[in-house]
């Protein structure tokens, strides 16, 4: 299988297949992040890249959906990722519009579809994926992309809202503007004649009237939507941007981290709390750096390097970067495996030179 030769931007890029040799077999038939995992001497782009693949593809081939613990996280961070295989890439994006497919408008109603399978949920979240993977890899959006966003419009409310369904866990599951954030991130990088098109067209302007007029639930849906600002600048005013980077800058911890539950509130269904002093995680320092750096934030900004050394000297044996569940500590998979995607994505955009 054909692979992505590595790139050299100040991590250490130890070769994918000789940290596969590494691993124990244990380690690969399990998939469970643990706080206790050692973590290795300098951060390794190849080691996670190898991580999210692995697990991306055998969650795919194993369950044909996607999941924001797993492919989705793997998608999301594909343009960054190095020795990527581009077989696997295939298969993964294949069965993941295969099972888009197999849905159609109004096939089964909204109270009778199990949540974990939701129509609509499905095409917001993995068309949006796809369509910022592909947007920031600078390739052609996909033909079936765009179908899911034809399909997305003919389902969205006429104040600019879509019915998302609350379920269960953070991110991409129980917050529904985080949801249409997203969506509005991934109409920055749909093409011209699909954005001419009068349903597109009216689509994103509702939208972003909704976003523009409906207050963000917590910090973390501020910082997304500050992301959406930048090609769609009536979602955020100067000033609130300014004032939103003071208030993140101001939650970075001395080791130079951020810990994703001091931006914002989550509820807990273990009967235990988020601590919003809380050492920092990969989620909280991947997610911010990457976002701060994508907005604007030069990689020099003493705050970006303080956080850059972090994630450099945090990385764990298998290649992610561990963060606390926001919602069970039975589901730290799913937070730390979307935390390693913006880890990669944070090194690599918040790259001198970048």
């Amino acid at each position: 299988m054909k692979r992505v030769p590595v790139l050299a931007f100040g991590v250490a890029l130890v070769s994918a297949a000789a940290f596969a040799a590494a691993l124990s077999p244990s380690h690969l038939e399990g998939y469970k992040a643990e706080a206790r995992e050692p973590m290795v001497p300098v951060a390794s782009i190849a080691r996670a890249s190898h991580f999210l693949e692995t697990w991306s593809l055998k969650w795919t081939r194993q369950n044909k959906c996607g999941t924001c613990h797993t492919n989705l996280a793997h998608v999301m961070a594909e343009p960054f990722l190095v020795e990527r295989d581009k077989a696997a890439e295939k298969e993964i994006r294949d069965s993941l519009f295969d099972f888009l497919a197999s849905y159609k408008p109004g096939e089964v109603p909204p109270d009778q579809q199990r949540a974990n399978n939701n129509i609509l949920w499905n095409r917001l979240v993995i068309a949006s994926i796809f369509a910022i993977s592909d947007g920031e890899a600078g390739m052609p959006q996909d033909p079936r992309t765009l179908a899911r966003f034809d399909q997305i419009w003919a389902m969205q409310n006429p104040d600019g809202s879509f019915n998302y369904p609350r379920k269960a866990l953070p991110f991409l599951e129980d917050d529904k503007y985080y949801v249409m954030t997203l969506v509005s991130i991934a109409a920055n990088y749909l093409p011209a004649d699909h954005l001419r098109t009068e349903a597109a067209a009216n689509g994103i302007r509702k939208l972003n009237h909704y976003l523009a007029t409906t207050p963000p639930r917590d910090q973390h849906g501020e910082l997304v939507l500050m992301r959406a600002a930048t090609g769609a600048p009536e979602l955020m005013s100067p000033a609130a941007r300014a004032d939103l980077i003071k208030r993140t800058l101001a939650l970075q911890r001395a080791d130079g981290g951020w810990a994703v539950a001091s931006l914002g509130d989550w509820p807990r269904i273990d009967g235990g709390s988020n601590d919003k002093a809380g050492p920092s995680d990969g989620y909280g320092t991947g997610f911010v750096l990457y976002t701060l750096c994508k907005t604007g934030t030069p990689p020099g900004n003493p705050a970006v390097q303080k956080g850059m050394i972090w994630l450099r000297t945090h990385q764990r044996e298998s290649g992610r970067w561990f963060t606390k569940s926001l919602w069970s500590d039975d589901y730290h998979n799913y937070v730390s495996t979307i935390g390693t995607a913006y880890a990669v994505m944070a090194l690599r955009q918040c790259a001198p030179g970048r």
